[in-house]
């Protein structure tokens, strides 16, 4: 299990559970202290199932304007690409009728 370098050491089956439950389009909160490879994990994660990340500092937000201000950065960030714009419309089609 490599990600840019790093390596996750015994997260094997957490990972492969993380990736069953992206592949279900189900939702998942990763908790634990600072360190412990959670982004990591879950970059993994996405990377081997086709997932976009969209992250958010929840520290940063400190009322629900600057959530929603954080959410809009984050998704402009993941979907900056004209192949991930087109992926976004597929599934907005896919979801909308």
């Amino acid at each position: 299990m490599d990600l840019q370098g790093n390596t996750l050491v015994g997260r094997a089956v957490e990972l492969q559970r993380l990736c069953q439950i992206l592949r279900a389009d189900q939702d998942v909160v990763i908790a634990g202290v600072p360190g412990i490879g959670r982004r990591q994990l879950l970059r993994l994660a996405a990377q081997e199932v086709g997932a976009v990340v969209v992250e958010i500092d929840c520290l940063r937000s400190t009322n629900y304007q600057r959530f929603l201000h954080l959410l809009g950065e984050a998704i402009l960030r993941a979907f900056a690409t004209e192949q991930a714009i087109d992926r976004m419309e597929a599934w907005a089609g896919d979801h909308h009728p």
